[in-house]
């Protein structure tokens, strides 16, 4: 017989107990950013970084992907032994943390974390948008598996909703979970970080964060792509990371219908459009333009 691992977690509280000590290393001197795909996760990630480097030395230069990723913070949050932890990076030597974990994986057993636990959200209609460029429309090897703006909604949308729902049911139940609202985030960087690492109990000195903020924009990560290449992308990735990031861009992918199916399909799982920010500020509104390239094709209306 065949052991579910998982199952047998979620259903055994002292498995799960046992399980949590021994492979989540859910101490309260770690952060874990557990994210969305596509809202925001690198983004803080690198103003979270750069500040702690800064902190470190105030005459640091931009960290870049590869630092970051390999290298300064390199350890994922993962709910399947056997778990390899490398040794944490010096730069969290200022700080009461030993070490950031990130992970797109949102598990309800956050909820009994120790950690201090931030998680990014993103309005549904722009993460839909985000995911058919990453995930299909810049892999050649996906363009077969979303055809249309229909697929990506039917492949895309049921785990947007389950990741949702967890962040939700987490937050309630313990209160060492932050979430954070990607619009905000990106309307709002430094603001936005100085509450975080305020709340995390870390010292915020303004204008190093300033200079954290500014070295983590979309301009300057664009700029090392440019120099290296997509970064956090596979192989044979045929576009950039950081392709748009703005606000609303649903507007000129979604008609009518399609917005209306997938608000239906958001109040079934007791969730409402009305919980996200869909529409940039009014000081923004008019960076939020259709962006370059083909439109995804649609099918008949659902």
């Amino acid at each position: 017989m065949k052991l579910n691992f998982g199952r047998l977690v979620r259903r055994n509280g002292l498995v799960r107990h046992a399980y949590n000590s021994a492979f989540n290393r859910d101490s309260s001197d770690i952060i874990i950013l557990a994210t969305i795909p596509r809202s925001g996760t690198t983004f803080l990630r690198y103003i979270l970084t750069n500040y702690l480097r800064l902190l470190q030395s105030s005459d640091a230069q931009p960290v870049t992907y590869e630092d970051m990723h390999r290298t300064l913070f390199p350890n994922r949050k993962t709910y399947r032994p056997p778990v390899e932890y490398l040794p944490p990076s010096s730069v969290m030597d200022a700080v009461a943390y030993r070490d950031i974990y990130n992970t797109h994986k949102i598990h309800r057993c956050l909820a009994h974390s120790r950690a201090r636990v931030i998680f990014l959200y993103r309005n549904p209609l722009d993460n839909l948008v985000s995911r058919y460029y990453y995930k299909y429309k810049y892999r050649p090897e996906q363009h077969d598996a979303a055809r249309s703006i229909d697929d990506i909604i039917a492949h895309e949308l049921p785990q947007f909703i389950s990741d949702y729902r967890r962040i939700k049911y987490v937050c309630k139940r313990n209160g060492h979970a932050r979430a954070v609202a990607y619009e905000k985030l990106t309307t709002d960087p430094f603001g936005t970080a100085h509450d975080l690492l305020t709340w995390l109990g870390i010292r915020v000195d303004p204008a190093l964060l300033q200079k954290a903020v500014d070295y983590s924009s979309f301009d300057q990560v664009r700029k090392e792509e440019q120099r290296v290449g997509p970064i956090g992308a596979p192989k044979g990735f045929r576009g950039y990371f950081t392709r748009s990031g703005k606000i609303g861009q649903w507007k000129h992918h979604f008609d009518r219908d399609q917005i209306a199916h997938i608000s239906r399909q958001l109040k079934k799982s007791g969730i409402s459009l009305d919980e996200f920010t869909l529409e940039a500020p009014a000081d923004l509104a008019e960076d939020a333009q259709p962006q370059s390239g083909p439109r995804p094709r649609t099918s008949a209306k659902t």
